[in-house]
């Protein structure tokens, strides 16, 4: 009850030993696993768990802890496994009276149908149910999910404004310490993720300090190695490429052998950090473990390849991801600006320039300031390939105000070397030597390799 993990651990596992352990001492026993990332002893002692109930005729606590697994073995990538464990819950459920675990299990079906499925509507409907559910129920962690859900659902659906506001909404509850220690981990790391896909890095940066400081005094446990993860991604985009790595060293280690997705991002991170510092054998292997735990690869291997010189592999690589049915805006969003590097770096200008005018009509619903300055950067990139320096600038000034006011160095830098490029084309050579100063200025600053012309965050 203190979130005390370690000292209930111990307690727990000693009298597990002796075989003291009913199965709701069981549950604890998993909870306090699952906060020191020891995955497997968490999954072993909910399966005792789940036993014990459905030996002693308790369905709906045997129904709360298959969800439980099931979440378990989504994360760990085991897709099977845990859709047989949702639909146990589930017929566990069947014959009971309207009960929270109802609303649990509509919340996990809209997990699925949004981050598995990619189908929106059908997960508006689970979170409808979800929150209909916890308001009547007075279920306090699940309304402040189901709130959140639904306006994560709205950001996917173009409705930006209206997401972000139930969002805040739920934050509000966490932030004031009405929920749950884990309800509370789920809601900062939503907000930080939605941000982080929209673009906005100045909100999703606030939004960490915060929930850094709430992960904090959980130090080794599940949450703050996701919560490092999300703190890489913002370090790497500031500049703090040593620090960036450290942190998600760190979460790599702490979550390679429970959270098996989060371990990819991590890995992921890893690979960008190392691609930017311009170690490529490093970056390589970093890419290829994520790839092991379920991380498209993508951007980063593509740009890898790129910076080895292969057009043909890196051209097929960002075109198959790009391709992937259903995929969703902001996503294709993440892609895009590798896509206009490659073509204008391979010869394929007409490509590029597709990639730059999709991205530039994303940025007509999606208004952030990350994703306005890719697109900037990527029009003037097509532009400056095109031979049409004059018009490269005005994008590329437009991009280079955004970065310096969000704060992007990296970004900032590229984009100043291709206004070196614009100005020696026009033959002002004095701006294209201040811009060439300033961006080989911030990469030695930040201890970045050899520039490559990257068009945007990835």
């Amino acid at each position: 009850s203190r979130a005390e993990w370690r000292d209930a651990y111990a307690g727990l596992t000693a009298a597990n030993a002796a075989g003291a352990l009913e199965a709701e001492d069981l549950e604890r026993l998993a909870e306090a696993a699952w906060w020191l990332a020891d995955g497997q002893t968490c999954m072993r002692a909910r399966e005792q768990a789940y036993r014990r109930y459905v030996q002693r005729g308790e369905p709906r606590a045997a129904a709360a802890v298959a969800l439980a697994l099931a979440e378990d073995h989504f994360h760990r990538l085991a897709r099977s496994v845990g859709q047989a464990w949702l639909r146990r819950a589930e017929r566990h459920l069947g014959g009971l009276p309207e009960v929270s675990e109802h609303g649990w299990l509509h919340r996990l079906r809209m997990v699925v149908a949004l981050e598995m499925e990619r189908n929106p509507r059908e997960a508006m409907e689970h979170a409808d149910q979800a929150l209909d559910i916890a308001r009547r129920l007075g279920d306090t962690d699940l309304e402040a999910l189901a709130i959140q859900d639904r306006g994560r659902i709205l950001v996917a659906l173009g409705r930006v404004a209206d997401g972000m506001a139930l969002i805040d909404d739920a934050m509000t509850a966490a932030s004031a310490g009405e929920l749950t220690p884990r309800t509370t981990g789920r809601t900062y790391c939503n907000m930080i993720s939605t941000c982080e896909r929209l673009g906005d890095y100045g909100r999703a940066a606030e939004w960490h300090d915060a929930a850094y400081r709430w992960s904090e005094p959980h130090a080794d446990s599940g949450f703050p190695g996701i919560c490092r993860v999300h703190r890489a991604g913002i370090l790497r985009l500031r500049g703090a490429l040593p620090e960036a790595e450290r942190e998600a060293r760190r979460a790599a280690e702490e979550l390679a052998d429970f959270l098996t997705d989060t371990a990819g991002e991590a890995f992921y991170e890893l690979g960008e950090i190392r691609l930017r510092m311009g170690d490529h054998p490093a970056a390589e292997a970093m890419f290829a473990e994520a790839h092991t735990r379920g991380r498209d690869p993508q951007p980063g291997l593509a740009l890898l390849r790129l910076a080895q010189g292969n057009c043909e592999a890196v051209r097929s690589m960002i075109e198959r991801s790009l391709g992937e049915p259903g995929l969703a805006a902001l996503d294709r969003a993440k892609l895009l600006p590798a896509l206009v590097q490659i073509g204008v770096a391979c010869g394929a200008v007409d490509a590029a320039a597709a990639g730059a005018s999709e991205l530039e009509a994303i940025t007509t619903t999606y208004t952030a300031p990350g994703l306005v300055a890719s697109a900037a950067l990527a029009c003037g990139t097509v532009e400056l390939a095109r031979g049409g320096a004059e018009g490269a600038l005005a994008h590329l000034r437009r991009a280079r105000r955004i970065w310096s006011e969000i704060d992007l160095p990296f970004e900032l830098a590229q984009t100043r070397l291709l206004l070196s490029q614009a100005y020696s084309a026009l033959g002002d050579r004095d701006e294209a030597a201040m811009e060439e100063r300033a961006a080989l200025a911030i990469m030695s600053r930040i201890g970045a390799g050899e520039p490559g012309g990257r068009t945007g965050p990835q």
